[in-house]
């Protein structure tokens, strides 16, 4: 498909920082794995690359929850919410069959700074659960 608007590319902002270290490096690689999905031509590899950025965000997930062990209910609902429309997303909507690379990589990309910046709100001065920093 011809795409007449370039891939979204989005650099890192301090603004997604989250005090921790070991989990601003996993924010970081989820950008570079959005950035990837609109590198394809519509099934040479796209699946994999889509596979991986579904596989990084549950991986940030977990991670989030150990550290948010410790939180208001409000905080963890929040996080409980989020995951399940991620999940819901992911499952149902966020597919090859649906989507081109390009509207993969803008929703992956738009998905993932709206959950930096309400992650990063959760988790700055945090410091409950195993920190690995």
């Amino acid at each position: 498909m011809n795409t007449p608007h370039p891939p979204v590319a989005v650099p890192w902002d301090p603004a997604y920082e989250t005090g921790h270290p070991d989990l601003d490096a996993q924010f970081r690689a989820l950008l570079e794995g959005c950035a990837r999905l609109a590198d394809h031509a519509p099934g040479a590899g796209l699946d994999e690359d889509l596979a991986m950025f579904k596989a990084q965000v549950r991986a940030l997930f977990r991670a989030e929850d150990e550290r948010l062990s410790g939180a208001d209910d409000d905080v963890r609902d929040e996080q409980l919410a989020e995951q399940e429309e991620f999940e819901a997303f992911a499952d149902e909507v966020v597919t090859t069959t649906h989507f081109d690379p390009m509207e993969l990589q803008r929703f992956a990309t738009v998905w993932s700074i709206g959950h930096l910046r309400s992650a990063a709100a959760r988790l700055q001065g945090k410091t409950d659960g195993p920190s690995g920093d």
